[in-house]
């Protein structure tokens, strides 16, 4: 008996050791679990935060370059790169290794542009020059968490001669008899829906407006739906494409008060706004309300080259000799960029624009008839045109006129309010030459004189 009990002493010790060992692995396992999760938390949250910073730096990206086409509209290949060293400063606890804004044609390259169809937005179904541009940030936390992201952006340049109307200012549609449009519309202002009183506004595109989309008041501020001032007609607007074409199938006429606007331009914002743009005309009626709220899409849609000193309508002159076709204003006018050019011109000389061939040939004078005695400038200065034939009496072409019978007492066709010029044309400036017709008076066969004359040249 004493030896049996002396044999089963240290069990206890053994059995308490290697409990005690259990728990501890038990410790342990627990104590490594829950570092492992703190340091993948820690590291999922640092991760997070590199992501948003990237994000962030991204959205600044895109919001820069959005800024510097609004305020440049033309800017370099140079200056959209200079973009690049506008990283974000607003957190300490992060860099940003790579911050990098360029066209894909290169920084040093002039921009390269693909013509094309813009494809989603409120511009959508417009042809533009589309210039790519591409954007990589890289956002790195100061323990080394680093997160790149990469976009692609697209610059559309839209021509404005792809617009039916096209207007800087407030657009007014009112008091009309019944008109058919078929074109798209935008205004830069505020847009005025209305016809005469018993007649049809059909619009077949979509209409946008940067300001405000006024239905019930005309543009001097009356009231459109009463009866004296004839502007509470029918507007019909598209609601999907070709929607009010002939045999429409998706027509929809606005409500009086269905304006974005409860009233006039500066009243308070339509509460139905939203679902009238948005849902009863699926986004073919938008408006901007000038970058405030309530809007629904439109933006302002400027002319690079305007400014306070050059207005919109430059596009369509003539450049002068000195303005350089590489300028912003030069790269902007139809005369530099047409394909085929159609020139009137009061001279000869302004025919020319600064790539002109230099071939005097192809000039046409806007004349019946090459006067008797040519000036210094030869033949090349004056062109045959329509002969004046004799004996036919008062003959008009071009703006021309002639005596049948020339007398010193007797003014041209008996008129005696028809005034005699002292000049005639021929030369590729006025030249103060007399007109040297009989008794003072032009005669059929010897000279004319233009009433309107001018020069014709086509370019291709």
């Amino acid at each position: 008996m004493h030896s049996a009990k002396c044999g089963s002493r240290g069990f206890t010790l053994v059995a308490s050791l290697l409990l005690l060992v259990l728990l501890s692995g038990f410790a342990l396992g627990l104590l490594m679990m829950v570092n492992t999760e703190q340091r993948v938390g820690g590291n999922d949250l640092q991760n997070n935060y590199a992501a948003r910073a990237a994000e962030g730096a991204m959205e600044k990206m895109t919001s820069d370059l959005g800024g510097m086409f609004k305020t440049i509209q033309a800017p370099s290949a140079t200056q959209i790169c200079a973009l690049s060293g506008q990283y974000p400063t607003w957190d300490t606890t992060v860099s940003y290794p790579v911050y990098n804004v360029a066209p894909i044609s290169g920084c040093s390259a002039p921009l390269v542009a693909v013509y094309g169809q813009i494809q989603a937005g409120p511009n959508q179904g417009l042809y533009a020059q589309i210039i790519p541009v591409t954007l990589n940030a890289s956002a790195q936390r100061g323990t080394g968490e680093t997160v790149s992201m990469t976009r692609t952006v697209e610059v559309a340049l839209i021509p404005v001669f792809q617009f039916g109307v096209f207007s800087d200012a407030d657009l007014y549609f009112g008091s009309s008899p019944n008109l058919t449009f078929a074109g798209r519309v935008h205004t830069n202002g505020d847009l005025y829906l209305g016809v005469a009183t018993g007649s049809t506004l059909t619009f077949y595109d979509k209409l946008s407006a940067w300001g405000n989309v006024v239905r019930n008041i005309t543009q001097n501020g009356l009231d459109a739906t009463a009866a004296a001032n004839n502007d509470a007609g029918t507007v019909d607007i598209p609601t999907a494409s070709n929607g009010c074409t002939p045999a429409p199938t998706a027509c929809q006429a606005i409500a009086m008060n269905q304006g974005s606007v409860v009233n006039g331009p500066t009243s308070a914002q339509n509460g139905t706004w939203q679902n009238t743009s948005k849902s009863v005309f699926n986004s073919y009626l938008i408006d901007g309300n000038y970058g405030g709220p309530n809007a629904t899409g439109a933006t302002n849609m400027a002319l690079p080259f305007v400014n306070g000193t050059t207005q919109p309508f430059q596009i369509i002159r003539r450049p002068p000799a000195i303005e350089s076709t590489g300028s912003l204003l030069g790269s902007s006018r139809e005369g530099n960029i047409a394909q085929i050019r159609v020139m009137l011109s009061d001279t000869q000389a302004a025919l020319h624009l600064s790539d002109w061939n230099g071939d005097p040939t192809q000039d046409i004078e806007l004349a019946s008839q090459v006067p008797t005695v040519l000036l210094a400038g030869g033949s090349g200065w004056a062109q045959p045109g329509v002969q004046v034939p004799a004996g036919t009496g008062p003959f008009y072409n071009f703006g021309e006129a002639w005596c049948g019978v020339p007398s010193a007492s007797r003014v041209c066709n008996k008129d005696a309010n028809l005034l005699q010029p002292p000049f005639f044309h021929g030369a590729a400036f006025p030249a103060n030459t007399a007109f040297t017709g009989a008794g003072g008076y032009g005669s059929a066969n010897v000279a004319e004189w233009p009433i309107n004359d001018g020069w014709l040249l086509v370019e291709v």
